[in-house]
C-alpha cells in the first residue's frame, strides 16, 4: 500500500515539474534557431522535413573540432565512420547497414550537389565545411544507387563578394600538425566568385612497430580544392570545381593475393621488418549548372573522377618496390 502511494506521489511530482518546465521555456521558443535542410531536394526547416535527418552546422564543426567524417559520426546517431582495411578506404555503417570489404558504400555521398563516385573519394578531410546533413533510411528515389542506408550531404562555404582569408592550425599527439587555408572573394561583384582551399597534414604516428623501431601508423597528406561560381543571369548558376588529394600512409600490412593462388596458404605474407606504406592520388573535376524555371530548378551535373593507389615496401637493401598499383577513372 505504501509502495503504491509513493508511486503516485512520484508521478505527480514529475508531471508538475514537466509542466512547469514547459511553461518556463514557452516564452523563449521564438529564440530557437531555424535549421534549413535541402537533403530532399526542397529547401525547408528541419522541424518540417518528413525524414530522419541530422544536421551538423558549421558552428558545431568548430566547437567539436571536426576534421573528417569519423568525427561527424560522434555527433550523429546510427552513423559510424571508421578507418577500413587500408588507408583511405573507410568502413561505413548507416542504420546498421555496413560497408562490404571491396564493395560500395551503403549510403550516397553528395558534396555541393555532386555525388561522390566511390569510397576512395569519401575519406578525405573535411575542408571549409558549411554543414553536413545525414539522412537515415533508404533514399534511392532521390539519390539512386548506393543509398540503401541513407545519404550524407556535405555543403562547403560559398564565396561572397567580400574577400576572406581564413587560416586554421591544429597540433596534437604524435606530432600531428594540420594547416588549412581558405581564400575566397568576388572576381566580378554579383557575377563571378572564386575560392581556393589548401591543406597540409602531417602525423608521425602513435602505434610503435617493434620490428621497425618506430611508429607504423604515420600519415602525410596534401590537398586542395578550387571553385569558381558564375551567375551569368539572374536565373542561371554555374559551379566549376577541381579537387586534388595526395597522401601516403604507413601501416599498410597486407599482401595482395591473386585469384589463382587464393587457396595457397604458403603465399607471401607481409614482412613486418619492411617499411610498408600506401599511396593515394585523387583528382575530381565537376561542373554543375542550376537553371531556375517557372516549374522549378533544373540541375545538370557532369563529373570526371580519377584515383590511383599504390603500395610500396621500403628497406635499405631493395629500395621501394611497388607491389600493387591500381587506377580507376570515369565520367558521371
Amino acid at each position: 500500500m505504501n509502495s503504491y502511494k509513493s508511486f503516485l506521489l512520484a508521478s505527480t511530482v514529475i508531471t508538475v515539474l514537466s509542466t512547469m518546465g514547459s511553461a518556463a521555456f514557452a516564452d523563449d521558443s521564438t529564440q530557437v534557431e531555424t535549421v534549413t535542410v535541402t537533403a530532399l531536394r526542397v529547401s525547408g526547416t528541419l522541424q518540417n522535413t518528413p525524414a530522419s535527418v541530422s544536421v551538423v552546422s558549421s558552428q558545431d564543426i568548430i566547437d567539436a573540432g571536426v576534421q573528417d567524417l569519423s568525427d561527424v559520426s560522434a555527433l550523429v546517431p546510427n552513423v559510424q565512420f571508421d578507418n577500413g582495411w587500408r588507408a583511405g578506404v573507410p568502413q561505413i555503417s548507416l542504420r546498421g547497414i555496413p560497408t562490404v570489404q571491396g564493395g560500395e558504400a551503403p549510403a550516397a555521398f553528395v558534396v555541393d550537389g555532386v555525388q561522390v563516385p566511390s569510397l576512395d573519394f569519401i575519406n578525405q578531410d573535411l575542408l571549409d565545411i558549411a554543414d553536413v546533413q545525414v539522412l537515415r533510411g533508404p533514399q534511392g528515389a532521390i539519390y539512386g544507387r548506393d543509398a540503401i542506408g541513407g545519404a550524407v550531404l556535405i555543403d562547403t562555404q560559398r564565396p561572397t563578394n567580400e574577400f576572406q582569408d581564413n587560416l586554421t592550425l591544429d597540433y596534437g599527439n604524435g606530432d600531428f600538425f594540420r594547416a588549412v587555408n581558405t581564400m575566397s572573394g568576388a572576381l566580378v561583384d554579383d557575377r563571378l566568385w572564386a575560392k581556393l582551399t589548401l591543406e597540409d597534414r602531417d602525423f608521425s604516428g602513435l602505434i610503435q612497430d617493434v620490428g621497425l623501431g618506430k611508429p607504423g601508423d604515420w600519415s602525410k597528406e596534401v590537398a586542395g580544392r578550387a571553385e569558381i561560381v558564375a551567375k551569368p543571369t539572374s536565373t542561371t548558376t554555374v559551379d566549376l570545381t577541381y579537387s586534388h588529394t595526395q597522401a601516403i600512409d604507413g601501416a599498410s600490412y597486407y599482401e595482395f593475393v591473386f585469384g589463382y593462388n587464393v587457396g595457397d596458404f604458403k603465399a607471401d605474407v607481409p614482412d613486418r621488418n619492411l617499411d610498408t606504406n600506401d599511396h593515394r592520388y585523387i583528382n575530381t573535376y565537376s561542373a554543375k549548372v542550376d537553371q531556375v524555371t517557372p516549374i522549378g530548378t533544373l540541375t545538370s551535373v557532369t563529373q570526371y573522377a580519377f584515383r590511383s593507389r599504390g603500395r610500396c615496401r621500403l628497406d635499405a637493401r631493395t629500395g621501394c618496390s611497388t607491389v600493387e598499383r591500381r587506377g580507376c577513372e570515369g565520367f558521371q
